[in-house]
């Protein structure tokens, strides 16, 4: 099977999962999940219809099951199946460098080779609207059938893709309708914001009171029993229990 997935270079690699990726490699985003439902979403209408595209110039350019229809390597057309299986082998596996290059043309398509470092491996591409990528075989006639499987499948990568595009569509759905739906806990978390903040205002109070000066009491002759009582440290002690179990609830 194909995957399919549209970068920068538009390369499509065939591999043996039918699953479609987003890149090689994809960065985290930042960006909300609506505005990122509808960048995939226009990503995925982008890869539909560069496949559509190439569907219909497969469609142009059929293959013949009685004759070969030919193929271009290196400007010279081969009309023998087996000549051009050859051409096409030999193209391809004299080849290190790792940036693609143009060697022929084959169906209405452009026909490049490259080489995969990751995998080392030479690789054969199928460029249209979108690039189909396969590992190049050493047995020649292997490749020209590839080239036709990977062109006949593209129905099948079409509809594929459509689903895709639909289950994001659904997706996009189903958070709008989350986003608009108020939160199931806000009243209970306004009220224990509110108690949590008046618990606070009293700890400040009772915390900021001082202690008579010592000039105080020589004019006075006494000092006020206002800190470090035990009853004032049980009532502070009781509402920092309960600011910490209001905290705890708010987590939940």
């Amino acid at each position: 099977m194909i995957f399919v997935f549209l970068s920068v270079k538009k390369r499509v690699t065939e591999t043996s999962n039918s699953s479609l990726s987003s890149g090689s490699s994809s960065k985290a985003s930042s960006a909300c999940p609506r505005q990122k439902s509808t960048e995939q979403i226009k990503k995925k209408e982008a890869q539909i219809a560069g496949i559509k595209a190439d569907q219909k110039t497969a469609e142009e350019h059929p293959k013949s099951e009685n004759v070969f229809c030919g193929i271009e390597v290196f400007g010279k057309e081969y009309t023998d199946k087996k000549e051009a299986a050859k051409a096409l082998l030999k193209a391809g596996m004299a080849f290190t460098n790792s940036n693609s290059e143009q060697i022929g043309a084959y169906r209405g398509f452009e026909l490049h080779r490259s080489y995969n470092i990751a995998s080392d491996e030479i690789q054969l591409e199928i460029q249209g609207q979108i690039c189909y990528t396969f590992p190049f075989s050493k047995t020649d006639w292997v490749n020209l059938s590839k080239l036709d499987t990977v062109l006949d499948k593209l129905p099948e990568v079409l509809k594929e893709e459509q689903q895709k595009l639909d289950m994001l569509h659904q997706q996009m759905g189903d958070t709008q309708k989350q986003l608009s739906q108020p939160f199931p806990q806000e009243e209970a978390l306004r009220e224990k914001t509110k108690r949590l903040e008046e618990l606070t205002a009293e700890l400040d109070m009772d915390s900021s009171t001082k202690t008579n000066s010592a000039e105080e009491i020589i004019k006075t002759g006494y000092q006020k029993q206002t800190e470090n009582t035990p009853l004032k440290q049980l009532r502070c002690s009781h509402l920092r229990q309960k600011r910490a179990e209001i905290k705890a609830g708010m987590e939940y």
